[in-house]
């Protein structure tokens, strides 16, 4: 009964007696130096005559301490044995770690991946369990931390030639990519894409989470017709998959694209429903993504003190949850209502804030919006040379082929902002670059810019 009640799945492993005793005086320990405070001399007396079956607890403390392996110990039908109780707790610890991030408790599920990383019996469980770290990695907003988990678990997935699982941590790593704007996002997710439509049968769910992350590294770049195109091909795929996260994030990444191309109620559809399946899942940072977004909505339809709410909302969301990467898109949209409102101070301070939060996560491509807004900001408070200087940043940051439409629009912007100051010439400029981008098959001459900021430096002199 004893011996039950202390190893229910393992009683006693079949050993060598005389193997145990051999280690021992190999090592020039006693009887009593092996037992230690944990067993009794007797006990381990016992084991060497073989007298009784020691417990895996036992022979791993008789391992320890006369330096050999716990399967040097073994005869051939405990190795099987050990191997089969191992299986088994790799399955379990498994099931509860997986549980617990389809839940969303990820501080809990990366404890447990930390305790029982160490001593799992095989290659594919550990790989596995890298796989989920990085799954909560990029849940709490670690997309470098996620990346390093993911990285090491697909390449034992490859060795193992485990397609469908190494599929799936590169889908995840499309994501991470994404979320840190690194320009091997899109060919990342493409490859996975092409990875997951080469198995057969397709895995659904992971198609669908390639696809949600390839609109969301097209809305990076204001592509809306492409996002638009990857988030209806998710809904597509979709079909029996359940998982009302994915689906939440899918139509609210629909929502921002169809404002993109400008259909507003569409997106007030989708939003809603985006914030209606967050809302059932409670994920903080699904919420603070889903409230932003109705957020900037509404700003559209000058719908004000509703925007500040769900802004407001998501910044608490943000706080709450301690996310760092992706807070500043909420200080960005805060500084839009306050540039909506004419508080250029207050909305200097929020892009300033954005800008900062933007560069010590190295978000990229938000931090050249953060410096194109602040550009806007500072032509509205008559700071012109302020004003160049942001607008001119954001231009180099933008100034890269993974870019896409967004330096088109800075420049367009630009050239409005200095319409608008009265140097028609120099609009005009950059109406013709940003035009270039647009429409890169038009046949007209387009004057180059090609030291930006010696003529910027020129301009700001004349003002």
């Amino acid at each position: 009964m004893a011996a039950s009640r202390q190893s229910p799945r393992l009683p006693g492993l079949a050993v060598d007696p005389e193997a145990i005793r051999r280690a021992r005086v190999a090592s020039g320990l006693s009887l009593a130096q092996v037992a230690g405070d944990e067993l009794s001399r007797a006990a381990i007396h016992r084991v060497e005559q073989g007298m009784i079956r020691p417990s895996l607890r036992t022979l791993r403390l008789i391992a320890e301490r006369t330096g050999q392996p716990v399967e040097h110990f073994l005869l051939p039908e405990a190795r099987e044995q050990l191997e089969s109780a191992r299986d088994t707790r790799g399955e379990l610890v498994l099931a509860r770690v997986e549980r617990l991030v389809v839940r969303g408790q990820v501080q809990e599920a990366l404890e447990q991946i930390e305790q029982h990383l160490p001593a799992v019996g095989s290659e594919r469980e550990s790989a596995h369990l890298s796989s989920l770290a990085g799954r909560c990695h990029l849940r709490a907003s670690r997309p470098l931390a996620a990346l390093s988990s993911l990285r090491q678990a697909r390449a034992t997935f490859e060795q193992l030639d485990d397609e469908r699982m190494a599929v799936e941590c590169l889908a995840y790593e499309a994501a991470a990519l994404g979320s840190e704007e690194n320009p091997a996002a899109l060919e990342t997710a493409h490859e996975a894409l092409r990875r997951c439509h080469s198995l057969e049968p397709v895995p659904r769910e992971i198609e669908v989470q390639i696809l949600n992350a390839l609109g969301a590294i097209h809305l990076n770049k204001h592509d809306w017709g492409r996002a638009m195109a990857a988030y209806e091909s998710a809904v597509e795929a979709s079909g029996q998959v359940r998982d009302l996260e994915r689906m939440a994030q899918i139509y609210d990444g629909m929502s921002l694209a169809l404002q993109g191309v400008g259909n507003l109620p569409a997106a007030v559809r989708a939003a809603q429903r985006a914030l209606a399946l967050t809302n059932v899942r409670q994920n903080q940072l699904s919420l603070a993504r889903a409230e932003n977004n109705l957020g900037l909505l509404l700003m559209r339809m000058d719908r004000w003190d509703e925007a500040e709410e769900h802004l407001q909302r998501s910044l608490r969301h943000c706080e709450e949850a301690r996310i760092t990467v992706g807070k500043c898109h909420v200080v960005l949209s805060i500084g839009h209502l306050r540039f909506l409102q004419g508080d250029y101070p207050a909305a200097e301070a929020a892009m300033l804030e954005a800008g900062s939060l933007a560069e010590s996560t190295s978000e990229r491509l938000t931090l050249a919006l953060a410096k194109q807004w602040l550009g806007r900001v500072y032509a509205r408070m008559d700071q012109p040379r302020d004003s160049d200087r942001c607008f001119l940043a954001a231009i180099s940051i933008l100034s890269d082929p993974n870019a896409g439409s967004r330096l088109a629009e800075c420049h367009s912007l630009y050239a409005q902002v200095l319409d608008d100051r009265g140097d028609v010439q120099a609009a005009i400029q950059h109406w013709r670059i940003a035009s270039q981008i647009w429409h890169p098959a038009l046949q007209h001459e387009v004057s180059e810019v090609t030291d930006l900021s010696e003529w910027a430096d020129g301009l700001s002199a004349a003002n």
